[in-house]
């Protein structure tokens, strides 16, 4: 199995977190199969965020300590993740479960790296830093949702999320991204690729691939994106937030995955043709009376292999 390294973490605050000095052990933040070389280091405490982005050269050919693609994951709402050089186990996990990046996708990135590997390149995972603050059953019934503290973890996501990207290629120029986001990370993500999209940031060339679980923003009319199960006549718990898919990213494959009853991406409907949206819980109570949450939390055992062999067919 792989193993990870990090880069220089910037929290919320804007201060700067050095590089965790057991890097090489179980604990660090990004899996890969060659720990990071001491110059790599060396060159993340003196400051990514100043060092000019090199050109690129060929897709094979990396940087010490690099792989030819980077696995960039937003854990979801309470799952355990990495802040400030510790493992945050926010749901009574171990250390380090899932490398950071949550279950579904962990087990996306489990299943494409020995894919990846048989085609002769390499691959490693990255953790986003950002709270993935617990959520409970409450705000699928509240008109305003999570709340505050909800939003302000979204954004503190979006606003790392886009800044460690940079710092990544900043790093290791030449490997490509494949970035996937779960639940509240997928709303991150899928935030940050917007904000990509609308500043035309050259970052966008560097992404082979998009999956997307349990979107809090699922659109479920995107004939360019959407799979699974959901029912099409629903959306997400933030309403037809997301354009298309296919003009936001063009070119880019996006697969953004969405179970029928899931309270997170299949809950809000429209009222007629008024485009007025309302949620409905009671179909989701209905059909998961024990568990609310069945259908957001299987996307692991249900897709996770499936979209693994269609991030190959995308060309990876």
């Amino acid at each position: 199995m792989g193993t990870h390294i990090g880069i220089g973490r910037r929290r919320a605050s804007m201060h700067w977190a050095g590089p965790a000095d057991d890097r090489t052990q179980k604990g660090a933040v990004m899996r890969i199969k060659m720990r990071v070389a001491a110059a790599l280091a060396t060159l993340l405490v003196t400051g990514v965020g100043a060092t000019a982005v090199a050109p690129r050269a060929s897709a094979t050919a990396t940087a010490p300590g690099c792989t030819d693609y980077i696995f960039v994951g937003a854990r979801g709402s309470g799952e355990p993740g990495y802040d400030n050089g510790q493992w945050v186990a926010n749901n009574g996990e171990q250390p380090g479960t899932n490398d950071g990046i949550g279950t579904p996708l962990f087990a996306t990135f489990s299943d494409l790296e020995p894919q990846v590997e048989a085609n002769g390149e390499s691959i490693g995972d990255y953790a986003v830093d950002y709270p993935a603050v617990p959520v409970t059953p409450d705000g699928l019934l509240l008109i305003e949702g999570f709340g505050s503290a909800y939003q302000d973890s979204v954004n503190t996501g979006v606003f790392n999320f886009e800044s460690e990207l940079s710092q990544l290629h900043n790093s290791c120029p030449n490997s490509l991204f494949i970035v996937g986001g779960y639940s509240q990370g997928a709303q991150v993500v899928a935030t940050g690729l917007a904000d990509l999209s609308n500043s035309s940031s050259p970052l966008l060339g560097l992404i082979s691939s998009v999956v997307l679980y349990g979107d809090p923003d699922f659109n479920g009319t995107d004939s360019s994106a959407d799979e699974s199960d959901f029912d099409p006549g629903y959306n997400g718990i933030n309403g037809v937030m997301q354009q298309p898919w296919s003009e936001v990213l063009p070119g880019i494959p996006v697969h953004s995955v969405c179970h029928n009853y899931d309270p997170i991406c299949n809950i809000q409907t429209e009222i007629g043709d008024t485009g007025q949206y309302v949620r409905n819980p009671a179909r989701i109570i209905a059909a998961n009376p024990g568990n609310w949450f069945a259908e957001h939390e299987n996307y692991d055992t249900r897709d996770a292999s499936n979209v693994a062999s269609e991030i190959i067919g995308d060309g990876v």
